[in-house]
């Protein structure tokens, strides 16, 4: 990636890679973050008091609830959580890298898809 310098113009190329190295990142920290929390639920799980099942981690604000009471269930749900925020944390990140380099039709597309996965989340929450 080029070095970035002041009064120093960079080519769309360069900015562009720079657009897929910042996504890359953010899918990558997502996963290996929620993963690690995850991991460290079923640790917990393993060496911790018995805290029954998850049966009902079914909303936010259980988990939350679950989350500052040290339940091992609510910390991996928690990093399911995180992993189904990744990709919505990625578009944001689209919109507003495509909206700096005034990609008024990528920021476009990227808004649609942005709502597409608000919507469908949405539309997931009572099930």
């Amino acid at each position: 990636m080029a070095e970035l310098t002041p009064g120093r113009d960079l080519s769309a190329d360069q900015v562009g890679t720079g657009i897929e190295h910042l996504l890359a990142v953010i899918l990558n920290w997502g996963v290996f973050l929620s993963a690690g929390v995850i991991l460290l639920g079923l640790l917990l799980l393993f060496v911790g008091p018995a805290y029954g099942g998850p049966e009902y981690l079914t909303s936010l604000p259980s988990i939350w609830a679950g989350l500052w009471q040290g339940n091992p269930n609510a910390i991996m749900m928690g990093g399911m959580l995180l992993l189904l925020v990744t990709p919505v944390i990625r578009v944001v990140a689209a919109v507003a890298a495509f909206a700096v380099r005034r990609e008024r039709w990528h920021v476009l597309i990227s808004i649609s898809v942005l709502l597409i996965l608000l919507a469908s989340m949405a539309a997931g929450q009572g099930h």
